[in-house]
């Protein structure tokens, strides 16, 4: 079995990972059992690079939020490794990088993900929202 390409921090990667498997649940349940899941799409890091830098990311699906307690140094210095880990092939913006919050987007092949974490409210947040079919 080879490794993922995104590698450049092992610990980072298992970040991902987790995370991705933690917002599976959360992707596929549905808001009520006689609605169906809006059609979905996915796109090549190349595509998303080229939408974002020209300002106009894919469209969103209604996004599902998992919240959890942290501690802040734990927090961050996690969110920061993942997002430096996908940095090399993901679009990513950081929006906030504070003694208080931090908080960065990661678009992915098949959603957006949201990474935020606060000092105050001693909580991480992970916010997924896949990408609407055209």
């Amino acid at each position: 079995m080879t490794a993922p390409a995104l590698t450049p921090a092992p610990r980072a990667a298992l970040l991902f990972a987790t995370l991705l498997c933690a917002a599976a649940p959360l992707l596929a349940c549905a808001a009520g059992a006689a609605r169906p899941a809006p059609a979905t799409r996915t796109y090549t890091p190349e595509e998303l690079r080229d939408m974002v830098a020209a300002g106009k990311p894919p469209r969103l699906v209604k996004p599902q939020t998992q919240t959890q307690r942290a501690s802040f140094p734990a927090c961050a210095q996690q969110a920061r490794a993942l997002v430096d880990s996908a940095r090399p092939s993901y679009p990513v913006r950081v929006l906030a990088d504070t003694r208080y919050a931090y908080r960065a987007r990661v678009w992915t092949n098949n959603a957006l993900m949201t990474l935020s974490c606060s000092r105050l409210s001693e909580r991480s947040v992970l916010t997924i929202a896949p990408y609407a079919a055209p």
